[in-house]
């Protein structure tokens, strides 16, 4: 996840331009491409938040 989608600071954009914005550099870019700079930044990935979350979605499959 080194390309610049992956990137807290890029909001992706809609419409013809197909990439978005650097909140960082305050640039477009696009996410493809990956801006391989040294301010990239992953977002914050909580492995328990996410392990309770599917269990969660797992017990009500089972309960239907």
């Amino acid at each position: 996840m080194s390309d610049c989608g992956g990137c807290t600071n890029f909001t992706k954009l809609g419409g013809n331009f197909g990439g978005g914005l650097c909140e960082f550099h305050d640039a477009r870019t696009t996410s493809d491409g990956g801006h391989g700079c040294k301010d990239f930044k992953a977002p914050k990935h909580d492995r328990l938040a996410e392990k309770r979350q599917v269990t969660k979605i797992i017990k009500a499959e089972l309960s239907e």
